[in-house]
């Protein structure tokens, strides 16, 4: 049996969400720190610090889900694609675009073998998370159809599911080859 929805607003999420904040600016200026020789209780301090920090983009994630999936009715797909897809689709191809030229140099503008290799240069690590949450906005109507069904009929299978994909991933990615594959399960 599902509990009633609520339409009131959720400000425990609104703290979880402003808490993530915090953690990745801990996360993205923890590397200005002075690194060099410290003391093992700094070490580890520094280690406990970095292992609570990193829960920022999951964070982000649950709340998102737990903000779409409590709702009474599916996400409608034009909508999904408009407001939160084509946004993101926007700022990851801007960034992209702005790290490749930040990589390449401002001298790669000027002729179209500078274009090639802007285009073609891979995107900086840290731009992973927008193709996941574009991802996951994807996948919206799915999931809430899953999270809905009454005696959670699907939820076992697609965990089931998510931990093989998981594992066949990592395992793709020792293969010959098997990284552009990987890419595909994880993406």
């Amino acid at each position: 049996m599902t509990a009633p929805i609520s339409k009131a607003r959720h400000y425990e999420l609104d703290a979880l969400r402003i808490l993530a904040c915090f953690f990745v600016v801990v996360i993205h200026t923890a590397n200005r720190l002075p690194w060099g020789e410290m003391s093992r209780a700094t070490w580890w301090g520094c280690n406990l610090y970095s292992a609570l920090v990193r829960s920022a983009v999951p964070l982000f994630l649950m709340i998102s889900g737990a903000n779409f999936l409590s709702r009474p009715e599916p996400p409608e797909w034009k909508v999904l694609l408009k407001k939160y897809v084509l946004r993101l689709v926007v700022l990851y191809a801007l960034w992209r675009l702005l790290y490749s030229i930040d990589s390449c140099g401002i001298a790669a503008l000027r002729s179209l073998d500078g274009w090639r290799q802007i285009l073609t240069t891979e995107p900086k690590y840290h731009l992973w998370f927008l193709p996941k949450m574009i991802t996951a906005y994807l996948l919206l109507p799915v999931l809430w159809l899953i999270a809905r069904e009454r005696d959670g009929k699907y939820l076992d299978g697609c965990l089931l599911g998510g931990i093989v994909l998981y594992f066949l991933s990592q395992t793709l990615r020792n293969l010959p080859l098997g990284e552009s594959l990987s890419g595909l399960l994880t993406a």
